[in-house]
């Protein structure tokens, strides 16, 4: 909930030959399309400013796009 409204959110892992994060996708961005094993490019998100379980993670924003 965001704001006391429900809001979708979806968190997929990426990962490339330097590692892996988790990106956490909100509103209608999280109703894409991603399966394992689907390679893609994910523009316009942001890096967390906090730490979970100090892992880096990242959001997406109003901006972002994400290309098969």
């Amino acid at each position: 909930m965001v704001n006391d409204k429900e809001v979708n959110v979806r968190t997929i892992t990426v990962e490339d030959r330097t590692g892996k994060v988790k990106v956490s996708l909100w509103r209608n961005i999280a109703a894409e399309p991603v399966v394992l094993g689907d390679v893609v490019a994910i523009t316009n998100i942001v890096v967390n400013s906090k730490r979970y379980n100090n892992e880096e993670s990242l959001s997406s924003t109003q901006f972002t796009k994400i290309e098969s």
